[in-house]
């Protein structure tokens, strides 16, 4: 079933993801947090760390390009490690 984004639509993560927010630990990261994602008219995605105002924008195209991108940089760095071990 699909369903068109005329409205916002906002749903919260189940699991809580290391945030990058207000008091960081010494490794980086602060306390996990879920995250609110919502996908708004014109195919815009934004998202919010649980307990803060700051909201992060995309496009529905440009967070498709990076996720395909990523994957396929994956997918090149385990047959370069696979080659690798083969001439070792």
């Amino acid at each position: 079933m699909t369903t068109a984004t005329n409205k916002p639509v906002t749903r919260v993560t189940m699991n809580a993801y290391p945030a990058r927010t207000g008091v960081v630990s010494g490794n980086g990261f602060g306390k996990e947090r879920r995250i609110y994602i919502t996908i708004g008219p014109g195919d815009v995605v934004t998202w919010r760390w649980e307990r803060t105002r700051r909201v992060y924008y995309s496009t529905a195209e440009w967070l498709m390009r990076r996720v395909i991108n990523a994957q396929l940089l994956a997918e090149m760095g385990d047959r370069a490690r696979a080659k690798k071990r083969r001439r070792a």
